[in-house]
C-alpha cells in the first residue's frame, strides 16, 4: 500500500503576516506626510523638493541653514549635582560625533539630516548597534526611499519604514526591508500629529512655485534681450519671403546675452527705434527680488543673509537674529531625538552656538566685563569666552566694581583713604604722604 499511496499535495507554509492599518498618502511621491492629501485644497499644485532647490533663493536657505549646523561644535555633556559637566571619554557616544558612519564624518551626517528635515520634512538615520546593544553607528536613509506604515502588534499599532526599492547604495548601506520605529532616529519638521513631519515646501507651494515661475519668466526674458532693446521698422514697405528668411537668420545670429553688444547692419528702409524696458518686465524683475523675500521667510532667516544690500542691519545683528530663529529650533530638535534615540539616560548632546550669537567683539567684551563686575563670571572665563588663555588667580569671582577715586589737585587735601603711603623726603603737593597725614 505504500508503494501506491497517492502522494501528499504539498502544503505551502503561509508566513505570519503583520497587516497594514494606515499607509502612506499615494496620490504622489512629492508629499511629505499621510495628511498632505487631505490637508491640500488641491488648487496649488505639489512642488518637488528636487524642483525647489533649482529655484536658487530656496538653495541658499538650505545650504546656509545645513553648513551653518554642521560647522556648530559637538559635545557631550553628562548630569552632575553641580550642573551638566563634560562626558567621559570612555562614553561610546563620542565615537559617533567623530564618524556617525564609514561613509561620513559627523558635519556630513549633521547636514544630511537637517536638510531632510528641511525639504521632506523628516530626516531619518538607521541605529547600528554593537554585541552589547549600544549604538555605534547612524546611516541616514533619504525620505523618498521610505514608506511609512503602521502595523498591528500584539502591542498594538506601531510605526514601521518599508524599504520602497532596493538601490546599489541601499545594499551598500545595509538596509532592511523593514524598520521598526525603534530602529531609528527620526527628526521631523512640524507635524499635525507628532508622528510624520511636514516640510515648509508642502505648506507653502505657492510661495515657492511663484518664484520658480518668476525665474522661469526672467530667464527667458534674458535669453531673448534683444526684444528689449528696441525694434525694427522698414517705414511702410513690405518684405519678400526670401528678405524676411535672410533678416531672421541675421536677428538670430545676433540674440543670446553672448552677443551683447554686437551692432547690426541695416540695409534698405530699416530702421531702428530703441525702446526702453516695459513696465510689466520691469516689474517682473522686481517681483523675482520679492520672491527672495519670500523664501527668507519660509525659513525663518533674515533676507539680509539670502539678499545682501537689502538691509542696513549689522552683520552680526543678523547672524545673532539667524542663530536664534533659524538655527535654534533645528538644534533642539537634533540634541533632543539623538538623546533619546542614541544616548544613555544621563548623557546628553549639545550642539554649541555661542559662536553665533556672541555679537562683534566689542559686544563681548562689554558683556563679559559686565559678568566679572557682577560677580557671576571670573576673569578666566571671560578670557575663555574671547578664546585668550587663562593666567594664575583668574578663577576667584570678584564681585562689585573696582574702587575709582579722583585724581589729587596740586595744593589740595588728598582726597584718597588716609592713612596712604608713607616716603622719606619732603612730601609732593597733593600726595598722601607726610606721616600718612590726609
Amino acid at each position: 500500500m505504500g508503494l501506491f499511496r497517492r502522494p501528499a499535495r504539498p502544503v505551502a507554509r503561509v508566513e505570519p503576516v503583520l497587516a497594514p492599518v494606515e499607509k502612506r498618502y499615494s496620490g504622489g511621491r512629492l508629499s511629505d506626510g499621510w495628511g498632505f492629501a487631505n490637508l491640500s485644497s488641491g488648487s496649488v499644485p505639489e512642488v518637488s523638493p528636487h524642483l525647489a532647490e533649482n529655484l536658487s533663493a530656496v538653495l541658499g536657505a538650505i545650504e546656509l541653514i545645513t553648513g551653518s549646523l554642521a560647522s556648530l561644535p559637538a559635545t557631550l555633556t553628562m548630569d552632575a549635582p553641580d550642573g551638566q559637566v563634560p562626558a567621559p571619554d570612555t562614553a561610546t557616544a563620542w565615537a559617533l560625533l567623530a564618524r556617525p558612519n564609514r561613509w561620513q564624518a559627523w558635519p556630513g551626517f549633521v547636514a544630511t539630516m537637517a536638510a531632510a528635515m528641511l525639504v521632506q520634512g523628516n530626516g531619518v538615520a538607521m541605529r547600528q548597534r554593537d554585541g552589547r546593544g549600544a549604538v555605534v553607528g547612524l546611516m541616514p536613509i533619504p525620505w523618498p526611499w521610505i514608506a511609512p506604515n503602521v502595523i498591528r502588534s500584539a502591542d498594538g499599532p506601531r510605526l514601521v519604514f518599508d524599504l520602497l526599492n532596493t538601490t546599489p547604495e541601499a545594499e551598500l548601506m545595509g538596509l532592511p526591508r523593514r524598520l521598526l520605529d525603534g530602529d531609528v532616529m527620526h527628526l521631523k519638521a512640524r507635524s499635525e500629529t507628532g508622528i510624520i513631519g511636514r516640510s515648509v515646501l508642502s505648506r507653502a507651494a505657492g510661495v515657492v512655485k511663484e518664484g520658480i515661475d518668476l525665474a522661469t519668466a526672467a530667464q527667458a526674458l534674458w535669453a531673448n534681450g534683444l526684444n528689449l532693446s528696441g525694434f525694427l521698422s522698414t517705414g511702410g514697405e513690405v518684405l519678400t519671403d526670401a528678405q524676411r528668411d535672410r533678416f531672421k537668420a541675421r536677428l538670430t545670429e545676433l540674440r543670446g546675452a553672448g552677443n551683447t553688444g554686437k551692432t547690426m547692419l541695416l540695409e534698405g528702409p530699416f530702421s531702428y527705434n530703441p525702446l526702453s524696458i516695459t513696465p510689466g518686465d520691469a516689474e517682473l524683475l522686481g517681483s523675482r527680488a520679492f520672491s527672495v523675500t519670500e523664501v527668507a521667510r519660509l525659513f525663518n532667516i533674515p533676507v539680509g543673509l539670502l539678499h545682501p544690500g537689502q538691509n542696513a542691519q549689522k552683520y552680526e545683528e543678523l547672524l545673532a537674529a539667524f542663530a536664534q530663529l533659524a538655527l535654534a529650533p533645528i538644534v533642539a530638535v537634533i540634541e533632543q531625538e539623538f538623546a533619546d534615540a542614541v544616548l544613555p539616560p544621563g548623557l546628553h548632546l549639545q550642539l554649541d552656538m555661542a559662536g553665533l550669537m556672541r555679537g562683534s567683539f566689542a559686544g563681548q567684551v562689554g558683556a563679559f566685563s559686565a559678568g566679572v563686575q557682577s560677580g557671576f563670571l571670573t576673569p578666566n572665563d571671560a578670557r575663555r569666552g574671547l578664546g585668550l588663555p587663562a593666567h594664575s588667580g583668574g578663577e576667584a569671582l570678584r564681585p562689585g566694581n573696582a574702587p575709582s577715586w579722583p585724581a589729587d589737585g596740586k595744593g589740595m587735601p588728598h582726597l584718597g583713604p588716609s592713612p596712604g603711603p608713607t616716603g622719606t623726603g619732603l612730601p609732593d603737593a597733593g600726595s598722601n604722604q607726610n606721616g600718612g597725614a590726609g
